[in-house]
């Protein structure tokens, strides 16, 4: 094999690697998926095409990390800050089997991840770009498909989250303070999209730190 075949073949062994933990639904997999881990992969395959879109995984590093399930925000905007400055192109597109295109910063903005949003606006993330596709409803399990930026997804989000607690409110349903949050969460992605790039410069030097 010439260089770059080996180089991909390292690639794919990495990212594949990341995605099975990145997916996986058993918590002990997710729990394994942690800054350390991402630096240590990197490190073992080193080096790797950071911006390789897998025909055969189906992800890039970025999206795998963004679409990851059952971690915290603060763990996935760390993640996402590794490979970031390995390099990772923050407008990246995943190579989904389904034609779907969707990128980190639209990825953030359905699932309500401000910090995140934050972060990747900093980078450079095109608030602009459309990504087709279809996103779980964090609070109920719905599914909201479509073609929309992030501000898009973002809002539609926020809408669905709203007429969910309207209808708590309606049928004196109290407990629904996980719903609360992930509407004031969700509201915040909202006016970090919306805001104009100068107001964003506070949060992003934050975001460097």
């Amino acid at each position: 094999l010439d260089a770059l075949s080996k180089q991909v073949a390292r690639t794919e062994i990495a990212l594949s690697k990341l995605a099975w933990l990145a997916f996986r639904m058993c918590p002990p997999a997710a729990r394994d998926l942690c800054p350390s881990h991402l630096r240590r992969l990197l490190a073992r395959w080193r080096p790797v095409l950071i911006n390789y879109a897998s025909p055969g995984v189906g992800c890039t590093f970025l999206s795998a990390c963004c679409e990851a399930k059952s971690i915290s925000e603060r763990t996935t905007t760390s993640l996402v800050r590794i490979l970031l400055e390995n390099k990772a192109d923050v407008n990246r597109t995943d190579p989904s089997v389904d034609g779907a295109k969707t990128s980190a910063l639209c990825v953030a903005a359905a699932r309500g991840r401000p910090s995140l949003i934050t972060l990747l606006l900093a980078r450079g993330a095109d608030r602009e770009q459309v990504c087709p596709g279809q996103f779980t409803v964090t609070t109920n399990k719905a599914i909201l498909g479509g073609a929309r930026n992030a501000l898009g997804w973002a809002r539609a989000m926020l809408r669905h989250m709203q007429d969910e607690h309207q209808m708590h409110h309606d049928t004196d349903d109290l407990d629904d303070a996980e719903l609360r949050a992930a509407v004031e969460k969700q509201r915040r992605c909202v006016e970090l999209l919306s805001a104009p790039v100068a107001a964003l410069t506070s949060s992003s030097r934050n975001s460097r730190n």
